[in-house]
């Protein structure tokens, strides 16, 4: 059985936290989706979905939780404008929540500690929500959970059993999508 990962959460130090305390995310959209780009001529965190770039549907779910108190976009430079109109026409800030964007770095990791960075000056006694913009089927019940077992472990990572794959043939090879 293939699994997905969707989340991770880290924490600096290992506390009993109140469950009233707000957390932070870094949603991960920096990257050129070099798999799926090539088919869709477009990078996949902006891919419309009933009309809607794929990444706001995650970026709603960590709003909607009310469970952060910051959420730090890590993008590409070029895209920023592109965010930054999408920030101010197509997404609700609840009351008590910032929104911050930084630069991505050459891969993942470095993108991760950017993002992990643009947190030093509210310092390091919150647990940091690591998403990737690209999974938009976070809901609402994995997150609570997580904010909450968090609480009393150094880390977690959320990972779901994958029951469908797809799979690609072309020019005789098959691929997973």
């Amino acid at each position: 059985m293939k699994y997905g990962i969707i989340l991770l959460v880290l924490e600096h130090t290992h506390m009993e936290k109140n469950l009233n305390e707000k957390d932070v995310a870094i949603l991960l959209l920096a990257g050129s989706g070099t798999r799926i780009y090539e088919d869709i001529q477009i990078k996949k965190q902006f891919y419309p979905i009933n009309h809607r770039e794929l990444y706001l549907y995650s970026l709603d779910a960590l709003l909607s939780s009310k469970l952060f108190e910051r959420i730090v976009l890590v993008i590409d430079k070029e895209d920023q404008s592109r965010i930054v109109s999408n920030l101010k026409s197509k997404v609700i800030l609840p009351e008590g929540t910032e929104v911050s964007v930084v630069y991505g770095g050459k891969d993942r990791n470095e993108s991760v500690y950017h993002g992990l960075i643009s947190l030093k000056d509210i310092g390091y006694d919150r647990a940091v929500f690591i998403h990737d913009a690209a999974r938009p089927l976070l809901e609402m019940d994995e997150l609570s959970r997580l904010h909450e077992e968090i609480r009393h472990h150094d880390a977690l990572s959320l990972v779901l059993p994958v029951h469908d794959s797809m799979l690609r043939e072309k020019n005789g090879k098959i691929t997973y999508v």
